[in-house]
């Protein structure tokens, strides 16, 4: 992933689950909504997905350690 803010950096996230409008991962950090990037590929299978998305929700992970995030594509397929 590839945060507009910080195009230079790439972040890996652990993907929880995927859907054709978005993808939820896991972050040991918290992220503002209305956030955008760009997701990159899917590890470890390398999968490529080159499209933006933005951050739409965030929430506590239910263990407790981090936080969950609902990325939304911004474009379609």
């Amino acid at each position: 992933m590839l945060w507009h803010h910080d195009s230079h950096m790439p972040v890996r996230y652990r993907v929880l689950d995927m859907s054709d409008g978005g993808i939820r991962i896991r972050s040991s950090l918290p992220m503002l909504t209305g956030m955008t990037g760009h997701a990159v590929r899917l590890l470890p299978e390398g999968t490529h997905l080159e499209r933006p998305m933005m951050v739409v929700w965030v929430r506590s992970a239910h263990d407790g350690l981090g936080f969950e995030l609902g990325l939304q594509f911004l474009e379609p397929v």
